[in-house]
């Protein structure tokens, strides 16, 4: 059975980029998107954990039983308003997808 214990929510760090990009990909794969002009082929992807290495970005992973399955960040993207952020690169694999609360 399934415990609040089997997930660990953390900051993202650059050994954690490899595992997120996998998934990242995976999922859009998986989903059928685009892979031209979206986050697949977003320089940035390939190196969240240094894109998000400011005061006002931060990046998360789901740890769940040892291994990466999911992650989600804010970001001051350009054009926003003053202390505004958009959500971004918010990806779950379908291993915890719909898992709801435990």
């Amino acid at each position: 059975m399934e415990t609040k214990d089997d997930f660990i929510i953390c900051s993202i760090k650059e050994t954690d980029n490899a595992q997120m990009v996998r998934l990242i990909r995976c999922v859009i794969d998986e989903c059928g998107v685009s892979r031209t002009s979206t986050v697949y082929d977003d320089p940035a992807t390939d190196c969240l954990s240094q894109s998000v290495e400011n005061a006002n970005a931060e990046y998360w992973v789901i740890d769940y039983k040892g291994e990466i399955q999911g992650g989600c960040g804010f970001y001051p993207t350009k054009g926003l308003p003053d202390k505004c952020v958009e959500i971004v690169k918010y990806y779950l694999s379908s291993v915890v997808r719909r898992k709801g609360e435990v």
